[in-house]
């Protein structure tokens, strides 16, 4: 039997009818019905071409595969088909009389194995977009986990000397949330989206001038075919400095369905900067009601710490820290210091789990503001940047956290 060696295969994009390419992994979505496709005919195929068919959905359709004309399988069968979740077959053009006659030959079969009942696996989504996505055969049920995009930082005012230029805010978290869904609100598909991180401000290149707010976080969600859905807000856009002789720009508010991310610290000027009146560092606390009061919020994402401005009397502060989110463990990134260690991002990112906020940059007399740091962890707020004098960048605000989508599945 003459077999010329095997091409390697390339990818394709899924189908729900028409011919299997060879050269190829032909992936076929029977999900609407039974697919009917034909074999593209032995005399049109040199002897070694190969090519893969794949049923992908996790329908109880088949995929039925029929030789043209009066080619035949090596077995003197005329068809082949694919009836499990995920099963395969490798198929090649063979010949027993180099060339003159040729078949189609099964030379390798791949079925998907049951996942045993009791198991668990994770899919995680950071910052993009899926529509039809299936849902895994054999899926009980599953916990969801959403977290929205942090905003962005804004960046420092640029103001003359003996003026108060004031750091932008910091950005607020995205919201968090967790819940369960049962197996009987999946159906077979979903569709998920991740949002994306908020932009920082840029830096302010104009003199006299305020400055650029940050962009807002991206909401994240996912929606089951089956009815289920969820969906969390992205963190609001940090503002930028202003010349006001007393901070009016507050931190981005953090925003949510179930729990809200922190709220961005305030940019300020250094006679408002961190133990002062007015503290530049991302909000740990917000007013629950009358009765309860001020009350710790450290389960959403944290909010970005604000940016540091400069005084009429030309002088600057410290930027303030991005608040932690002690649910986790997460923790924000460190206030940049005036003359010194730039401001940091915050913990690193993790599965699941809500991120702190990043550090916002000092203002400086001399040259440069510091720029706000980006938030690292899931739907953290972005730094506010530092003010600047005229002639001197300001500091830009910081990029917010990416939004985040776990979904851990039960078998």
């Amino acid at each position: 039997m003459a077999v010329i060696g095997q091409a390697v295969l390339q990818t394709k994009a899924t189908m729900n009818s028409g011919t299997p390419d060879t050269g190829y992994i032909n992936a076929y979505n029977a999900t609407a019905g039974q697919i009917n496709a034909n074999l593209r005919a032995l005399s049109l195929c040199n002897v070694g071409a190969n090519l893969m068919v794949q049923k992908v959905d996790s329908s109880g359709n088949s995929v039925v595969f029929t030789c043209a004309g009066s080619d035949e399988f090596d077995n003197g069968t005329t068809t082949v088909a694919l009836t499990a979740p995920g099963e395969a077959r490798t198929l090649q053009v063979v010949s027993l009389d180099n060339g003159a006659t040729k078949f189609w030959k099964v030379v390798n079969s791949m079925v998907a194995q049951a996942i045993p009942t009791g198991t668990r696996s994770v899919t995680n989504y950071v910052a993009e977009y899926h529509a039809g996505v299936s849902v895994p055969a054999g899926a009980t049920g599953a916990t969801v986990t959403v977290i929205g995009g942090g905003g962005g930082g804004g960046s420092g005012r640029r103001g003359a000397s003996s003026t108060v230029r004031n750091g932008g805010s910091g950005g607020g978290g995205g919201g968090f949330c967790e819940r369960y869904v049962p197996a009987a609100q999946m159906g077979a598909t979903y569709t998920v989206d991740a949002g994306a991180r908020g932009t920082g401000g840029g830096a302010m290149g104009t003199n006299g001038t305020n400055g650029n707010n940050g962009g807002d976080g991206g909401p994240s969600y996912v929606v089951f075919a089956g009815g289920f859905a969820i969906a969390e807000a992205g963190g609001a856009a940090g503002m930028g400095g202003t010349a006001a002789a007393t901070s009016d720009v507050g931190g981005g508010r953090g925003r949510g369905a179930m729990i809200a991310g922190g709220t961005g610290g305030m940019g300020c000027d250094s006679f408002q900067g961190p133990g002062t009146a007015w503290d530049s560092s991302a909000s740990s606390w917000v007013y629950d009601s009358i009765d309860t009061g001020f009350r710790g919020h450290s389960i959403g994402p944290g909010g970005g710490g604000g940016g540091s401005g400069i005084t009429t009397g030309n002088a600057a502060a410290k930027g303030g820290n991005g608040a932690d989110c002690s649910f986790s463990a997460q923790y924000g990134g460190a206030g940049g210091v005036v003359g010194g260690a730039a401001p940091t991002s915050g913990d690193a990112a993790k599965s699941g789990t809500p991120g702190g906020g990043a550090g916002g940059g000092a203002g400086k007399v001399s040259g440069s503001g510091n720029p706000g740091a980006n938030a690292t962890g899931y739907g953290g707020g972005g730094g506010g940047g530092g003010a600047s004098v005229d002639g001197s960048l300001s500091g830009s605000g910081g990029n917010g956290g990416p939004g985040h989508v776990r979904i851990v599945w039960e078998f």
